[in-house]
Parts: C-alpha cells; sequence; structure tokens
C-alpha cells in the first residue's frame, strides 16, 4: 500500500476515534456517534426520493458551474484587451460575501433554481476568469513570434497557441471551482431554496436531526472528492486533447495562395543598416552599416563568430526587430525565419506542428498529408510529440514547417545543429526538394563545415560592432 494512502487512512481512523471518544456522555442531539451518521447516511441513500434530491443540487451546481467556466474563458481570452479594466472588477466581485449573492438572488430571481445556479455562477466565475488570466499571461513571447513569423490567422494563433497554453490552468481552476460549487449551492439551496440537499439539511435542522442534518454534510463531503476524482480522471483520459486536435480540422480557416511568396518577386535589399542594444545602461553596436542584396534564385551562407549579429539580421529581414537606422525593402517578398531553437508546440505532434502553417494553405486533412510526407524525407515518424524526439529530430521538424510555410526568402540559423551526418543529409534533401527556382535561402552557421550544400554567395560578419565581408561562390 502506498505510504501516502496508508497515511490518509490513519487519518480517517484517529479522527473517527476521537469523534467517538467526544460523543461518549454526550447528548446524541448535540454530538451523535460515529455510527449513528453512518447509519444515517445509509437511510437516506435508500430512501428513492432522496437521490432526487441529490440530483436537483447536482444539476443546479453543474448549470452555475458551466456558465461560470464559459464565462471566465470568454472574459479572458476573447476580451482580454480588457483585462486591466475586468481584472479588478472581477478581483473586487471574488469578496463579496457569498450572503450577500443569495440575498441578492432572492430579489431578482426569486427563490427558484435560477437563483441557486447564479449564486454558484458569482461564487466560481472568479477563481476561473483568474486563473485563465494567469495561463494567458504565462504564454511564451517566444510563440507570439512563432505565430508572427508564420503569418498564422488570429483564429488559429488563438486556438494553436492561446488556448492551449492555459488549458492547464484553466484545469486547475475547474477543480478549486469544483469545491466552492458544492459549498455555494448548499447555501444558496439554504436560503433560496424550497428543495435540494441545502433545503434537506434546514429541514433536519429545524426537527433537531443533528444524526441526520451531520449525514447530509458526510455526504456532500463525498460528492466533492468524487467530483475532483472524477474531473482528475477526465484530464488523464486524454478525451479534452482528443476533442482539441479534431477541432483543429474544423477552425473557420480559408485556405488560400496569397501571401505565400512569389519566388519570381524583386530583390530583397538591405541598405546603410545598423543595429545596436542597450546592456546595462550602455549602448552596444551590433550591425554597423550593413548593407545585402538578396536576389531570388540565390542560395547565401553567412557565417561569424558568436556576438557578431547573426540571428539579430535574420530576424530584422523577417521583420520580427526593427534596425536602428538604415532601410530594409523587402519589395513584395515574404521571409521565413526558422529560429535557432525549435518553438515546437509541445502539445502537438510532430505532423500537427507542421500541417498547422500548411492550414493557411489547404484543408487540414491535405495539410496533414503534406506533413507527413515532408517527415518522411526527414525518417522521423509524425506521430510523436516534441519532447519524444532529440534535439536534432526537432530542429529537422522546425525546418520542416518552415519550408511549408512557403515564404520566398527563406531564413535558417542554425538549422545542421545538434543533428547527426544522416540527420544532415535529409534535412537537405527536404531543402532540395521544396524550395522553388525564385527562392532565396539565407543559412546562417557559427561553423564552415556545416555548410554543406554549395552557396552561391558567402558572406561573413566581423568585427564589432559587426560589418560584412561578401565574396562571390
Amino acid at each position: 500500500m502506498p505510504l501516502k494512502l496508508s497515511k490518509t487512512i490513519i487519518s480517517f481512523i484517529l479522527f473517527g476515534l476521537v469523534w467517538k471518544i467526544a460523543s461518549l456522555g454526550t447528548n446524541s442531539l448535540v454530538l451523535p456517534s460515529p455510527e449513528q451518521v453512518v447509519a444515517s447516511l445509509a437511510g437516506i441513500l435508500i430512501e428513492p426520493h432522496n437521490w432526487t434530491v441529490i440530483a436537483g443540487t447536482a444539476v443546479r451546481a453543474l448549470a452555475g458551474m458551466l456558465a461560470a467556466v464559459l464565462s471566465g474563458v470568454f472574459m479572458a481570452i476573447v476580451l482580454s484587451p480588457l483585462t486591466p479594466y475586468l481584472r479588478p472588477v472581477i478581483t473586487l466581485l471574488q469578496n463579496v460575501p457569498l450572503v450577500s449573492w443569495i440575498l441578492l438572488a432572492i430579489i431578482w430571481f426569486g427563490f427558484s433554481d435560477a437563483s441557486v445556479s447564479f449564486v454558484v455562477f458569482t461564487a466560481t466565475v472568479p477563481v476561473i476568469y483568474l486563473n485563465t488570466i494567469t495561463g494567458l499571461n504565462s504564454i511564451s513571447p517566444h510563440l507570439g513570434e512563432m505565430s508572427q513569423n508564420f503569418r498564422l490567422p488570429p483564429v488559429l494563433k488563438w486556438y494553436s497557441i492561446d488556448l492551449a497554453s492555459v488549458g492547464s490552468h484553466i484545469s486547475a481552476g475547474v477543480s478549486v471551482a469544483i469545491a466552492i460549487m458544492w459549498k455555494s449551492v448548499v447555501m444558496a439551496e439554504l436560503f433560496a431554496s424550497v428543495r435540494g440537499v441545502g433545503f434537506a439539511m434546514e429541514t433536519s435542522r429545524t426537527y433537531l436531526q443533528t444524526d441526520r442534518l451531520m449525514a447530509w454534510t458526510l455526504l456532500l463531503v463525498i460528492l466533492g472528492l468524487t467530483s475532483d476524482l472524477a474531473w482528475r480522471l477526465l484530464i488523464k483520459s486524454g478525451l479534452f486533447i482528443t476533442i482539441y486536435h479534431s477541432g483543429l480540422a474544423w477552425l473557420p480557416v480559408r485556405p488560400t495562395a496569397k501571401g505565400q511568396g512569389s519566388s519570381a518577386g524583386e530583390s530583397l535589399t538591405i541598405e546603410n543598416m545598423s543595429k545596436g542594444y542597450r546592456q546595462d545602461g550602455t549602448f552596444v553596436g551590433v550591425l554597423d552599416s550593413l548593407s545585402l542584396n538578396l536576389r531570388p534564385g540565390e542560395t547565401v551562407s553567412l557565417s561569424g563568430p558568436s556576438g557578431t549579429g547573426k540571428t539579430t539580421l535574420l530576424r530584422i529581414i523577417a521583420g520580427l526587430e526593427r534596425p536602428d537606422s538604415g532601410q530594409v525593402s523587402r519589395n513584395g517578398r515574404i521571409p521565413c525565419l526558422m529560429f535557432q531553437e525549435p518553438r515546437l508546440l509541445p502539445w502537438l505532434t510532430a505532423e500537427q506542428n507542421i500541417a498547422l502553417v500548411l492550414r493557411r494553405q489547404m484543408p487540414y486533412r491535405e495539410a496533414l498529408a503534406k506533413a507527413l510526407e515532408m517527415l518522411g524525407v526527414l525518417g522521423i515518424p509524425g506521430e510523436l510529440y516534441p519532447p519524444q524526439l532529440s534535439g536534432g529530430m526537432q530542429k529537422a521538424v522546425s525546418l520542416a514547417r518552415t519550408l511549408a510555410a512557403r515564404g520566398d526568402v527563406i531564413l535558417l540559423d542554425e538549422p545542421f545543429s545538434s543533428s547527426d551526418t544522416n540527420q544532415k543529409k535529409r534535412m537537405m534533401q527536404l531543402i532540395k526538394r521544396t524550395t522553388r527556382p525564385g527562392d532565396t535561402v539565407l543559412i546562417v552557421s557559427h561553423h564552415n563545415e556545416e555548410l554543406i550544400f554549395q552557396a552561391s554567395v558567402k558572406l561573413k560578419l566581423e568585427g564589432s560592432p559587426a560589418s560584412l565581408c561578401q565574396t562571390a561562390g
């Protein structure tokens, strides 16, 4: 028997013994013995009418809880721009005494089921909302950049990143709200209803049936623990993950060929561009008066020591950073960056990570088929999740996702790091298969020996701040 379970059982036994000792010599109207309460609980459970009472309470509680979950998540995610205004109000409402909500519910809805569900709603919605907000605040900015880089439509970003990222926080909020739900529904029925478990408890008090009152209380404790256990088992079952993955196919994303890169556009040019950062109050230059012309159909290699601004240059070309001075003219070209770190979504499989960016171009089923085709070239199973992949395999999936985005200026930042020789060959094969005649490929590497395929132009960043040396290939 697990140690934790053993301690729990011992704790209950000790509690029962203390209760039994305390009840000895005490009037049962004040403190009935444990066996009297258990007998009363058995009597409650064998009465068919009481099952209707319990079911009614559960329905009213779940109605309020469901409304709280839907409203809390909606306000947190969809109305996120209003968070600075909504959060203080929700926090204030969380501190309103429950009895105040009960009295207001009686005034607004009378002695009805609506009053009970309303009280449950007001008691639980702050927990759901605030937990969801916490989840949104914990989303990595890197995922937002990833979405911008691959030009994900808003609905796709919301579903694949925002909603998925806050899932665990919503789940934790529901666990807390379940306990609040049972307490609030009984309180509401006690004052604002003439039926339900709360009303039955009040009836027991009226007739001084202390053993029956404590039996109803014990039943509520059991219902609360059972509900929490059921919720945890539901989470572990993977049902919500299955539903979430199915939803990817039904998102209202209209496939379009626009914005995928012309492959026949003009050159992407950089003129006299400089970039630096502030570090400990001091300005540190990274790139100095850099000019570059990326022509259609070129494969360009970029090397240089660490800290010379290779990644910074790629981020500026991709539009993820702005230069301090100079001009970047994309001239209709569409850059797409493969980040140095994979930035794969851990809750999606390898094939789903690639299909996510393909979703802009084709229906989801076709996107999955195309993703599996690309992964076949890489020799990577599509059903594996990123944490199940090695570092080199994650980089390969990241490369496939970048190529699938169909930009016509493909920026590869250290694509072969962490990859063995065979994996590098597969990745280069995928690049050759996927790129179009007019695509520009700019590949950055810290080591010259990693530039395995032939580049038509070779560039090198040197100095601090760095300047560009260009040698025709």
